[in-house]
C-alpha cells in the first residue's frame, strides 16, 4: 500500500471520527401511536458511552514474517499491560503501540514488507460491551493448542465455531478523552448442539493469558500480528493447529499472514 495513501487514510479516520453508516434511510416508519416523549431517556438515565474504532486488516507474504518482527522491535510496548507477557510472546503473538505521530514511519515499513490492506471495519463499543474485530471459522471439531499461564502448553477439542480477537473499551472516569481498552482472543461455538453438550464441548472460552490492556486516546493504535507459530523445546510447532494459526493465517492460504491495526478514532464520555 502506498505510504502516503495509508497516512491520509489514518488521519481521515481520526478527523472524521464517526464509525456509523454514512447513509441513513429517510423512509417514514409507522409509529403506532408512539410519541417522541416515550422514546426519550428518563431523567435519571444516562446514555451509554460510545468509543469509536477503525480496524484495518492487512495481508503480507509469510516470508516477510521475520522482517516484520524487526518492525515490532522498534514499536513501543510500554503502554501495553499484558495479562501474562511470557504467555503472549510464547504464543507467537506480536503487539505494538503507536500514536498519530508514528503513522508515517509505520506506513513506510508496511510498504517495504509489501503489506496490502484488505479490509476496513468500523466498530462502536458501548461501555464495556465487546465486539469481534477479526473472525476465523472452525468448520469441524478439531484439537487446538496454545500456551497458557506459566508457559504451559494447553490442548483441547473445539466444536464448530469461530476464533476472534475481541475488543472491549470504556472511558476512564479519572481522565477525560482516554479509554481503557482490552483486546483478547476468544473462542465462541457456532451452534450449541445436543451432541456437543453431551461431549462437554465449551460454548465460549476466552484465552485470558493472551489478553492485553491499553490506555488509548484518539489517534492511538495497536498493531497485532504473528511472529510465527509457537514451538516446543525441539523447535517444532507445538501442534498441527494452534491458536496463533487460527487467528492470523487464513484457511487454505498457507502463503499469507494477516495482521490487524486497531485505531481509536473518537471517545464520547
Amino acid at each position: 500500500m502506498n505510504r502516503v495513501c495509508f497516512f491520509i487514510l489514518l488521519v481521515g479516520a481520526v478527523g472524521v471520527g464517526g464509525c456509523g453508516d454514512s447513509a441513513r434511510s429517510t423512509d417514514k416508519i409507522p409509529t403506532g401511536g408512539i410519541k417522541l416523549d416515550d422514546l426519550a431517556a428518563g431523567p435519571d438515565e444516562k446514555e451509554p458511552s460510545q468509543i469509536y474504532f477503525r480496524v484495518f486488516t492487512f495481508e503480507l507474504p509469510v516470508e516477510q514474517v521475520k522482517p516484520l518482527q524487526e518492525v515490532f522491535k522498534v514499536m513501543s510496548r510500554r503502554q501495553i499491560r499484558f495479562a501474562d507477557r511470557d504467555a503472549f510472546d510464547a504464543n507467537g503473538f506480536l503487539a505494538g503501540f503507536g500514536t498519530q505521530e508514528d503513522w508515517p514511519g509505520l506506513s513506510g515499513e508496511l510498504d517495504k514488507l509489501v503489506a496490502r490492506k484488505t479490509a476496513t471495519r468500523n466498530v462502536v463499543v458501548y461501555e464495556a460491551a465487546g465486539d469481534d474485530v477479526s473472525v476465523s471459522l472452525l468448520n469441524s471439531t478439531q484439537d487446538v493448542a496454545w500456551v497458557g499461564e506459566g508457559g504451559k502448553v494447553m490442548r483441547d477439542a473445539f466444536a464448530v465455531g469461530r476464533f476472534a480477537w475481541v475488543l472491549k473499551a470504556q472511558p476512564m472516569e479519572s481522565v477525560r478523552g482516554v479509554a481503557q481498552v482490552e483486546i483478547l482472543p476468544v473462542y465462541k461455538i457456532g451452534t450449541q448442539s445436543f451432541f456437543s453438550h453431551l461431549a462437554n464441548m465449551r460454548d465460549s472460552s476466552p484465552f485470558s493469558a493472551a489478553s492485553m490492556n491499553i490506555r488509548m486516546s484518539p489517534g492511538d493504535y495497536v498493531l497485532l500480528a504473528s511472529g510465527g507459530e509457537p514451538v516446543g523445546a525441539d523447535g517444532q510447532a507445538i501442534a498441527p493447529l494452534t491458536l496463533n494459526r487460527l487467528l492470523f493465517y487464513p484457511a487454505g492460504r498457507p502463503n499469507v499472514m494477516q495482521m490487524l491495526l486497531v485505531l481509536c478514532a473518537r471517545i464520547e464520555d
